[in-house]
């Protein structure tokens, strides 16, 4: 017996593998017969087998912040450690401080907790703090996202199951994204 082959959707409901019998496609996009979604086509036949392979997760926010680095190395100049302890955690500091160029780590961070903040949906000062949103690393190296306190109260009432952080800088800006994504 053949297998069936699947198409990948991507929509405002996520992403997710369904089978043939189960969607009809219209004009690129399929709708899921069950609810009536539509999803935009990604790649036809990505998945193969016989049954539906996953849905990954929903989108529920997003949040993107540019950040001078002479910015953040003029604030450590004048205000020195009360700065770094009102913005960063003590592991942020440790991590950030033992770096030839601390400012572009600090930068990269400062950027990834506002980018995280918008994600929730608040922003610094408008329902969390600085030190509730954490950069942290995951065990491969790659940065990620802790909420705390508020923060996290915010998050938990979003149904946030996962956060996928990006920070980048030159050597004048650093910027850092952040998506916020729940599980449907």
């Amino acid at each position: 017996m053949p297998r069936e082959s699947r198409w990948v959707g991507v929509g405002r409901e996520g992403s997710v593998a369904v089978s043939r019998s189960r969607y009809r496609q219209i004009q690129g996009e399929l709708q899921l017969c069950e609810t009536g979604t539509n999803f935009t086509v990604a790649e036809e036949g990505m998945f193969e087998g016989t049954s539906v392979s996953f849905v990954l997760s929903m989108i529920v926010g997003s949040g993107i912040d540019l950040v001078e680095i002479s910015r953040i190395q003029q604030s450590v100049k004048r205000f020195g450690q009360r700065f770094l302890n009102r913005v960063y955690t003590p592991a942020e500091q440790a991590y950030c401080l033992r770096k030839r160029n601390s400012a572009e780590s600090l930068a990269a961070r400062f950027a990834a907790k506002e980018a995280g903040a918008k994600a929730l949906g608040t922003g610094i000062s408008h329902g969390v703090s600085w030190l509730e949103i954490e950069v942290v690393r995951e065990p491969s190296g790659r940065p990620t996202i802790r909420f705390h306190g508020r923060a996290a109260e915010i998050a938990r009432g979003l149904g946030v199951a996962h956060v996928a952080l990006s920070i980048t800088h030159t050597g004048s800006l650093s910027m850092a994204s952040v998506v916020v994504e729940k599980l449907p």
